[in-house]
């Protein structure tokens, strides 16, 4: 076999292992999609909801991956589905003590605000930070003291 044949069959092998890699991450990535759109739908019926990137969960600590989701408001539960890590964060709207504004969370600062939502479970209190472009549709839902 000439060196031109060897380079064209070195050349299809490759193209021939791309192709391969463009599918499965097709596959993967419309997996995902569907993935997280069954749990949107699955977190019900949304009065309120919205694009958001999560800042963090007070108690998980500063070690945590921010994230682009969803974030919803239904009758029972403030819930945020997020993206990638697959995540959910789910918040029962009788927990709730408060929410507040601010630019800064878990060591974290932001250029814009940020939305805080502060709950209480057995006793221990938390808060989980958004960033989320509606914030006062959401406080004033959320909290009404907050204008």
């Amino acid at each position: 076999m000439s060196t031109l044949g060897i380079i064209g069959l070195v050349l299809a092998a490759i193209a021939g292992f791309f192709a391969i890699l463009v599918i499965v991450g097709a596959t993967r990535l419309r997996g995902m999609r569907k993935g997280y759109r069954a749990r949107v739908e699955g977190a019900g019926t949304a009065e309120l909801s919205g694009q958001a990137n999560f800042f963090g969960q007070a108690s998980e600590g500063k070690a945590q991956v921010r994230g682009l989701g969803t974030l919803l408001l239904t009758e029972a539960e403030v819930v945020f589905v997020q993206i990638m890590p697959a995540r959910e964060l789910r918040i029962s709207r009788d927990s709730i003590t408060s929410c507040r504004v601010t630019r800064h969370f878990l060591g974290k600062t932001q250029g814009r605000d940020l939305l805080v939502v502060m709950w209480e479970t057995n006793g221990m209190g938390d808060a989980a930070a958004f960033d989320t472009p509606n914030i006062s549709d959401w406080t004033s839902r959320l909290d009404p003291s907050v204008s």
